[in-house]
C-alpha cells in the first residue's frame, strides 16, 4: 500500500497500490467477509535495496568519528549496490 486514508463517519479504509493513481480502493475492513478477503500481498523483496559504495564511504568518513559505537556498526554493515537510485531523487516501488 502507498497510501492509507480514513474518513471520520465512516467504517471503510482507503488505499492506493502506487503514488501514480488517484483512484482509491475502498474497503470497509470492519465486515467479517472483507477480512476473509482479505489484501493483496505486496511485492516481496528479494534482496536489500542498499545505498551507493560512495555514499557509505562518504557518510562513514565524515560523520564515522562523531557516531557513537552503537550507531556505527549500522552503517559499517549496511548493505551497498551501486545501481541504487537515490530515493531523495527518484521515486521507486
Amino acid at each position: 500500500m502507498s497510501e492509507i486514508t480514513f474518513r471520520r463517519g465512516s467504517n471503510s479504509m482507503f488505499y492506493k497500490n502506487s503514488h501514480d493513481t488517484e483512484e482509491q480502493i475502498e474497503l470497509d475492513f470492519l465486515r467479517i467477509k472483507n477480512f476473509e478477503i482479505g489484501i493483496s500481498l505486496p511485492k516481496q523483496k528479494l534482496s536489500p535495496r542498499g545505498i551507493t559504495s560512495e555514499r557509505k564511504s562518504a557518510i562513514l568518513f565524515k560523520l564515522g568519528l562523531l557516531m557513537p559505537d552503537n550507531r556505527r556498526g549500522f552503517w559499517e554493515t549496511l548493505p551497498f549496490n551501486d545501481s541504487s537510485a537515490d530515493l531523495t531523487e527518484i521515486y521507486e516501488d
